[in-house]
């Protein structure tokens, strides 16, 4: 059995969790507010900017070049959208939560100490954003009635001529990795983590985790960001 079904078997039961979430609900149920776009455009600008910064610097790893495609990027999309939610000095507005520093510290120890995990990340997030994220993308644009296709460029695959089969050709190309069963394992459970980030980020819209009172956010920031796993 390949590597991208054993992916896709291997994350179902946290895949469904996801699902579930209150902010995937509202989604579904076109009940997204404008307040929660904004936290979630947020929130993904910090994440494709640790992931594709990884994936960039380790492009010609072995394992890496099997996932990099240019065409997937997400961040200058992301930053259209934010400047729609938040305008020109949307980095003097945002900043990232407690949910999205320990996201992205993950990311960075995986980039630092096994990029092969990289493939993990990777799988869950572009996979989703080429499978469910097109139907979210009608659901969000009907939720706030936006115009003219603002709001929603992190959902557009405008390099990508089919979408169907650009997922068939990306999984066919996880097939050619030639892994142990020790190192299927780990991106397998690597990937169940990345889900896990995933439904905290989710979560952590409609139940903000607040800073501290008595701690400035960017000092907050700057001591997440040193966080280390072990």
């Amino acid at each position: 059995m390949g590597l991208s079904k054993l992916l896709r078997e291997g994350v179902w039961d946290i895949h469904s969790m996801a699902d579930s979430s209150t902010v995937a609900q509202d989604m579904q149920e076109s009940r997204t507010t404008f307040e929660d776009m904004k936290k979630i455009t947020a929130g993904l600008y910090y994440i494709y900017n640790a992931l594709e910064d990884a994936i960039q610097k380790h492009k010609d790893d072995p394992f890496v070049s099997k996932i990099y495609y240019p065409e997937l990027l997400r961040k200058e999309h992301i930053i259209e959208d934010l400047k729609f939610y938040f305008g020109e000095n949307y980095l003097e507005q945002i900043y990232p939560t407690v949910a999205i520093l320990l996201y992205t510290s993950r990311i960075n120890y995986v980039a630092k100490h096994e990029p092969m995990l990289l493939i993990a990340h990777a799988y869950v997030r572009y996979m989703a954003d080429l499978s469910g994220g097109q139907m979210i993308k009608d659901m969000i644009r009907n939720a706030l009635n936006l115009p003219d296709e603002n709001g929603t460029k992190f959902y557009e695959f405008d390099k990508i001529k089919d979408i169907m089969e650009f997922k068939k050709n990306y999984r066919a190309s996880l097939d050619t990795l030639d892994l142990t069963d020790e190192q299927i394992k780990a991106i397998i459970g690597e990937a169940n983590i990345a889900f896990l980030y995933n439904v905290n980020f989710f979560r952590e819209v409609n139940r903000p985790v607040p800073y501290p009172d008595e701690i400035e956010k960017p000092y907050l920031v700057r001591a997440y960001e040193k966080i280390k796993f072990v």
